[in-house]
């Protein structure tokens, strides 16, 4: 049986057809197929710019976005609300307290130690001891670096616990000379020294406080602040000097207390209830 020509030649042309047909429908279903694959398998991370683990290759925010800021803390000294500086020292009987009594400043000079940040998962220790003199500025505010927004307790101690306080532990630094405690009275070294005049440019009074005969008349502090956003945080804490002479206990000049135990723990009790005050917040640079 003969096959005609033309049965040949249109049974090649259809099976040439389908074969490029089923190649193009192959071709175009493997890119189909990877770009279902790869839109569905998204890169999550920090997808914030702004924060410390940001991740510039993920595509889907995982909410591990950590933002950091740069803390600042500052301490500021008043009088019956009003800030001081430098400048009064010196200056005359230009404050009164509770007791009436005119008086003037010419050195506050004081060791705080132990300055934590501490949130519910980190503990940050800002400084181990920090001496404050206000005739420095250098010396009136701390700084840390790279602390993770939260809400955090900061906490110092006014002076040095017992386990610090001891007779040439800080002799390479600068507030050694003078700081020092003498050792017939206990050694260490002193917590405060606010100096100046009262009543009159002659009489001298002398709030030296410190660890009388080896007792630890220091004191812990402690308030919550609140750090977010990324500029740099300020928190002032502020030391109210006539506190330290009225509140639970009214408190006379005197020219000298390093020796008198009852003295310590009667500035100790007012130091603690409300020398120092802080905002519930921490706020950004201007």
């Amino acid at each position: 049986m003969r096959i005609p020509i033309y049965s040949i030649k249109n049974y090649s042309f259809n099976f040439v057809e389908n074969n490029n047909l089923q190649i193009m429908r192959q071709k175009l279903f493997i890119p189909i197929i990877l770009i279902f694959i790869f839109s569905g398998c998204k890169k999550e991370g920090c997808t914030d710019p702004t924060a410390s683990n940001y991740n510039s290759e993920a595509n889907k925010d995982d909410g591990s976005c950590i933002k950091e800021a740069d803390v600042e803390i500052n301490f500021n000294h008043s009088v019956d609300g009003g800030l001081i500086t430098s400048s009064v020292l010196d200056g005359g009987l230009i404050f009164t307290n509770l007791a009436g009594e005119p008086y003037s400043i010419s050195r506050l000079v004081y060791l705080i130690s132990d300055i934590k940040l501490q949130s519910s998962t980190n503990e940050i220790l800002v400084k181990d001891v920090h001496f404050i003199d206000l005739a420095n500025n250098n010396t009136l505010s701390i700084n840390t670096e790279n602390v993770a927004n939260g809400n955090y307790t900061l906490s110092f101690t006014m002076g040095l616990d017992t386990v610090k306080n001891k007779s040439n532990e800080y002799i390479n630094e600068d507030f050694h000379p003078i700081m020092l405690w003498p050792d017939l009275l206990g050694g260490g070294y002193h917590y405060m020294k606010l100096e100046g005049t009262y009543n009159d440019q002659y009489t001298p009074y002398l709030t030296h406080t410190g660890g009388t005969f080896g007792l630890d008349f220091s004191f812990k502090k402690e308030f919550t602040v609140s750090i977010s956003g990324t500029d740099k945080h300020i928190i002032p804490i502020e030391m109210h000097i006539n506190n330290w002479y009225q509140n639970p206990n009214t408190f006379p000049m005197v020219a000298g207390m390093m020796g008198d135990t009852t003295k310590q723990r009667l500035i100790k009790e007012n130091g603690i209830a409300n020398v120092f005050s802080w905002p519930i917040y921490a706020f950004p640079e201007d």
